[in-house]
């Protein structure tokens, strides 16, 4: 489970720096940025949902792994 939720966070993790290097890219190149404002706002609204759903799986890794150490420490105490 921590290896599937591992590979989840990377990928979403290169997909927010991806978009993020694409948005910059495009303000920086973009003369006027009304006329990519469609495609800009997309990348940024996508980024923007990106983002969250990493921390999420951040989170839930880190609440399991806290989790499985508990019930190690539980363990090794009721086998002393």
């Amino acid at each position: 489970m921590h290896a599937n939720i591992g590979a989840a966070s990377g990928s979403l993790m290169q997909m927010g720096f991806r978009l993020e290097q694409a948005i910059e890219a495009s303000l920086a190149e973009s003369v006027d940025v009304l006329q990519q404002t469609k495609g800009l706002s997309d990348a940024m609204d996508t980024y923007l949902r990106v983002t969250p759903q990493w921390d999420r799986l951040v989170q839930l890794n880190k609440r399991m792994a806290e989790g499985k150490r508990r019930g190690q420490r539980r363990w090794s105490k009721e086998g002393e």
